[in-house]
């Protein structure tokens, strides 16, 4: 797999997201949410005096969300301004640049393995939008959406994407954690019987989930992926033999 790493960060989406505005301009008088707040729609966020009818009426959100911003104040005059912005978290997006050929080469569709990089929790993903290349950096932009049942994914987070820019089909594969550097070579461990063996392989293309092996295991073959370092230790230790 042909890859590229790009940095970026996670953000709301546009088509869920809201900033909630008075209907007719008054003195704010209450204010029943605040920044963080989960809100249900139809639930009242700000009590307004109108300054038109002299009548108190409430500011409700449009939508279920996280209030992302309160700009109001109690006792001000609400105007044009918006008084909250809301926006549901429950799907949000990552928005990641691209420099020079990298950019040229990114494409709706292309998976990516999102990493967030406060604390290593990991989604998989598809480019869902590439934008045009800004003049001020020569940068494109990509997006993708991911989903975020938990909340944790949290706009302004940073993250790391790698996108497979190009991928071909590998007769055998091995997930990366299962390699070992062992006498010179790199290998995987496979049981045989009571004991387990090295098996010295001859690799090819690599990515973060997987690496091709040419030669020195079938396919369909099962090999040893949690705590392979500590098979290793154990031969290394008992002087075991390996396959050639």
């Amino acid at each position: 797999v042909d890859e590229a790493l790009l940095q970026g960060t996670v953000v709301s989406i546009e088509t869920r997201r809201a900033r909630v505005m008075a209907r007719f301009p008054g003195v704010v008088r209450e204010l029943r949410a605040a920044t963080g707040d989960e809100v249900a729609a139809g639930a009242v966020l700000a009590v307004i005096d109108s300054n038109d009818s002299l009548q108190r009426y409430n500011v409700v959100a449009p939508m279920a969300g996280t209030v992302l911003a309160r700009t109001a104040t109690v006792g001000e005059i609400s105007g044009d301004q918006p008084l909250f912005e809301i926006a549901d978290l429950s799907e949000v997006a990552i928005e990641a640049q691209a420099f020079g050929k990298v950019g040229a080469r990114v494409a709706i569709g292309q998976p990516v393995e999102v990493l967030r990089v406060a604390d290593g929790a990991t989604a998989s993903t598809t480019i869902e939008r590439v934008l045009p290349t800004t003049r001020q950096n020569q940068s494109t932009t990509v997006r993708a959406k991911i989903g975020n049942a938990d909340g944790r994914w949290r706009p302004g987070s940073a993250i790391e994407a790698r996108v497979a820019l190009s991928e071909r089909e590998a007769a055998v594969v091995i997930r990366p954690e299962a390699l070992q550097r062992f006498r010179d070579w790199d290998v995987v461990f496979v049981r045989v019987g009571d004991v387990y063996e090295a098996r010295p392989l001859v690799l090819g293309a690599r990515s973060r989930a997987a690496v091709e092996v040419l030669e020195g295991l079938a396919a369909g073959a099962e090999y040893v992926t949690a705590q392979s370092f500590l098979i290793r230790a154990d031969i290394e230790k008992s002087g075991a033999s390996h396959d050639h």
